[in-house]
């Protein structure tokens, strides 16, 4: 990815003008300074706008960019926060923005789009834990780690520890997580610097190596040479602002999490200053690895703060690893069009909606398959003798012949106590016998049998 050449501004254009000609130039832009977007509704940054057509008035690309430049300064709205010379950052309201947000605050606010059957605590739980686990992966996923979900997961779920610095960098995501939802169970709790730098210590734990050793939960320092590159490219993209500006910017991040209004007074919804908050450690990166994480982190802490539930039963890093590029490029866009925040804002809302509507999929699969499940049990007593979490683990054992399963696993994956997982999986083995179990040492392992189906279907 290369950092998009901008065009001259307008008031360099008119400047390099004839004088007879600059009046005329300013006042048809400033008169005609209308729309933010183009004619198809789209908050274009100027390397697409200039191949788009031109409206019938318009007689040049630049024209036709000055015109949208003119009419978002005029309506956009500064935040608190300002770069490394000292501009300000701003957003856009417009309608397709305000059409995202409403759309992911009504709906992260929402209740499961499933049958009554599944709207018990247990089966929350289950889905959360699961939600944890992927957004662990994912995140982790994106800044290198390179263990399979597979075996990411059967680490999370086994309880077993990390064998290498990929899974830790996953085990650490999955802490991190549970962490802020313990920490917010607390309502009345502030975001605190010492609280960010936390974060980042769990974050980072045993993970950073060579000269970063040691610097889990720290600022970076003025001898980290910290620069932001294309991934594939290693083109320099964005360089941070000093070390020394550290500690104000992140206390800036922190008062801003814990407000309720911009800086001229007006209430910001969640979500949007979850994103802003988002952009901003990333745009800071005050430390010298795992500034990602911790921006995404800091996000589930905002709106998990506000009540929006179900955000925590949604993975946005799923998605961001998807797009990637659009990721990287809408942080790119933001800076080199004068920290016009709008086009991660609208990025990273399209990336919450995708993410909720992905959740809801998976809601509505899982749940055919379990009453799949079930229609298998009608001629059986399993049908009214097994539970949610044991009806998951039939799930899953189904799609994995030889797969193996112990209390501690099931207690994690189910978030229940592990006297609830001994009874659950006793029950599969002993009473139902859809489960072999074997003795390895002290731990009791059960095995999902490869004529499990057989099993289930015999009255």
């Amino acid at each position: 990815m290369k950092i998009p050449s901008m065009p001259l501004s307008l008031n360099d254009y008119v400047a390099a003008l004839p004088e007879d000609e600059r009046s005329r130039y300013l006042i048809d832009i400033l008169m005609n300074a209308s729309k933010t977007v183009d004619d198809r509704g789209r908050y274009l940054h100027w390397d697409k706008l200039q191949y788009v057509p031109l409206p019938d008035d318009i007689t040049t690309p630049l024209e036709y960019w000055h015109k949208i430049k003119a009419a978002r300064n005029i309506a956009k709205r500064e935040t608190v926060f300002k770069d490394k010379s000292g501009a300000s950052f701003s957003y856009v309201d417009f309608d397709k923005l305000n059409e995202l947000k409403d759309w992911v605050l009504e709906n992260a606010a929402g209740v499961l789009d499933a049958p009554d059957q599944i709207k018990n605590q247990s089966v929350k739980s289950t889905y959360l834990i699961s939600s944890i686990i992927e957004e662990s992966i994912n995140s982790s996923q994106m800044e290198g780690a390179s263990t399979t979900r597979r075996v990411a997961k059967d680490m999370l779920r086994s309880g077993r520890d990390p064998k290498d610095i990929s899974e830790t960098m996953i085990f650490n995501n999955y802490k991190v997580m549970m962490f802020i939802r313990e920490l917010l169970k607390d309502g009345d709790i502030k975001l605190t610097p010492e609280i960010v730098l936390k974060l980042h210590e769990i974050v980072t734990a045993d993970t950073l190596t060579g000269k970063d050793e040691g610097k889990g939960g720290q600022y970076r320092g003025v001898e980290d040479d910290i620069v932001v590159c294309d991934p594939k490219s290693n083109e320099i993209l964005h360089i941070p602002p000093s070390a020394a500006e550290l500690e104000d910017r992140l206390q800036l991040i922190c008062d801003f999490v814990n407000a309720e209004t911009d800086d001229q007074g007006s209430y910001m919804p969640p979500v949007l200053r979850a994103v802003i908050t988002h952009f901003m450690i990333g745009y800071d990166h005050p430390f010298v690895e795992g500034n990602g994480r911790t921006a995404r982190t800091l996000f589930y802490w905002v709106m998990m703060k506000h009540n929006y539930w179900l955000v925590e039963y949604v993975s946005i890093s799923s998605v961001i690893k998807r797009k990637q590029k659009e990721y990287l490029k809408a942080y790119v866009h933001t800076e080199s069009d004068d920290n016009d925040l709008t086009y991660f804002i609208l990025q990273q809302l399209e990336v919450i909606r995708d993410a909720i509507k992905d959740f809801h999929a998976h809601v509505a699969r899982r749940v055919q398959r379990d009453q799949d499940i079930l229609e298998m049990f009608k001629c059986s007593d399993l049908r009214k003798g097994l539970n949610s979490r044991q009806i998951a683990l039939i799930r899953n054992a189904l799609g994995n012949p030889g797969n193996t399963y112990t209390i501690q696993s099931h207690q994690n994956s189910h978030a229940c106590s592990r006297e609830a997982a001994r009874k659950d999986l006793l029950k599969l083995s002993d009473t139902f016998e859809l489960l072999q179990k074997y003795k390895d040492g002290k731990t009791l392992v059960f095995v999902a049998p490869h004529d499990l189906s057989e099993r289930v279907k015999s009255p």
